[in-house]
């Protein structure tokens, strides 16, 4: 393929397409400008939850094995959660007070669509797909997407989202895990704990208990029990663009993952140093071994120790009158 071909392909980027499409219909239908939505620009200037531990809590099968150690600390930090696992912490009685997509598709619906979310915020982009934003019955907080200036996504992103300039930018970073540690980041966090973030398989599981279940009901590509469709995707010759499973060697054990995961998961190693944020991989489990590791409950007794304020982060706040 020559560049010039190279280069119309990335023009016709289906991506690119979808994003315009959910946009205009989310600003036709006034969703940018409803009650239960503010920029996240708004929180990022308020800054309410600065110096204090946020927990990021992925979707990786190490998930089912510790996650239940945070309900004990829930109110002395801060919890984002990938989307695609909010019924797991809902499920244990664990309030995520920050829910992330980036997927402009309409899959997601598959992870909440029987949750109630009247108590929870969102945050996502304003490329979110429109039946995912009008599921979502709280608070939402959107960005925009970046992408690389000079390049038909980063273009196109910044051409599209003129109307909602000044919300806030996040690089689109390929996957919502990367998101969240972007947005932590934006919070000025006191330390970073990372659960979920396996970039691998685990006891033939390729996300934490009841993913992969919902997905299947809406995407075919899941229509087999998951230990058939691992044994499907280390049987393909190519999968998923070329993406070949493959092993890495951890502590003297063969863990499964694929290039895919493994690309995600050099990326957010780039990330992580180029941020140069206090970050503890409490995951317990997986190919992440760049960042310092720890277990959860470990942890979440170091770094989450006292209880801090939750604050309704969608009140304006008052200015006093000067007196004259």
């Amino acid at each position: 393929m020559t560049q010039d071909e190279i280069n119309e392909k990335l023009k016709n980027d289906p991506f690119i397409k979808l994003w315009e499409k959910n946009y205009y219909e989310n600003y036709n239908n006034g969703k940018f400008s409803n009650e239960k939505t503010r920029p996240l620009s708004f929180l990022t200037n308020t800054q309410p939850y600065a110096n204090v531990p946020i927990v990021l809590v992925g979707a990786g099968p190490s998930v089912d094995e510790n996650i239940h150690y945070l309900k004990e600390f829930q109110n002395n930090c801060i919890i984002f959660c990938a989307d695609i696992n909010i019924f797991t912490l809902l499920e244990k009685d664990i309030k995520p007070d920050f829910v992330i997509t980036i997927d402009p598709h309409e899959i997601l619906s598959a992870s909440w669509h029987d949750q109630n979310t009247s108590d929870l915020t969102l945050m996502c982009p304003t490329t979110v797909n429109p039946l995912l934003a009008n599921m979502w019955q709280g608070n939402i907080f959107f960005f925009n997407q970046s992408d690389i200036p000079n390049t038909p996504k980063g273009d196109a992103l910044k051409k599209l989202t003129k109307a909602t300039a000044g919300w806030g930018n996040v690089e689109n970073n390929f996957f919502v895990g990367a998101t969240m540690l972007q947005l932590s980041r934006m919070l000025k966090p006191k330390v970073v704990l990372l659960a979920g973030y396996d970039f691998a398989y685990r006891e033939e599981k390729t996300y934490c208990k009841g993913v992969f279940e919902r997905r299947a009901l809406y995407d075919l590509e899941y229509k087999y029990d998951e230990k058939e469709h691992i044994k499907r995707i280390k049987e393909l010759e190519d999968y998923e663009y070329k993406l070949k499973d493959i092993k890495i060697n951890v502590n003297g054990k063969e863990i499964w993952t694929t290039k895919k995961l493994l690309y995600y998961k050099n990326h957010f190693v780039h990330l992580y140093n180029d941020f140069k944020l206090p970050v503890i991989n409490a995951t317990e489990g997986g190919i992440l071994t760049e960042i310092p590791r720890m277990p959860l409950k470990d942890a979440l007794a170091k770094h989450c120790s006292t209880p801090i304020i939750k604050k309704d982060v969608f009140v304006l706040p008052k200015h006093k009158r000067k007196r004259h």
